[in-house]
């Protein structure tokens, strides 16, 4: 099991632009480490971009009045899973983050 040392941001941060509150709960951060990684295991090429589309939010059937996740915490969960040894970027392209093969003691 691996922990994810929050840092002083979380307290603070929203997690999208509508929002005006950071979340209530104190292990969001952690939470959305874990989906991430589990996104990136699925669809191996994933941006902060990408990350902020699965976090987007919608506000009912108006679709043009979407916004999205937080940059800041997207780009800040994929590098904390980097420096996990969870995920590596590519070497293309310095912005796409790939997943590494999961072993026992590394698993979320």
């Amino acid at each position: 099991m691996v922990s994810v040392v929050a840092k002083d941001f979380v307290n603070f941060v929203k997690t999208n632009i509508d929002k005006e509150l950071a979340p209530y709960d104190e292990d969001w951060f952690n939470i959305r480490c874990a989906s991430v990684a589990e996104h990136i295991n699925i669809r191996s090429s994933v941006g902060v971009n990408t990350v902020r589309k699965i976090y987007d939010v919608r506000n009912g059937s108006c679709s043009s009045h979407c916004s999205r996740g937080s940059g800041t915490v997207a780009r800040r969960a994929l590098q904390i899973l980097e420096e996990l040894k969870l995920v590596t970027k590519d070497d293309m392209d310095a912005e796409i983050w790939t997943a590494l093969p999961l072993n026992q003691e590394s698993q979320i």
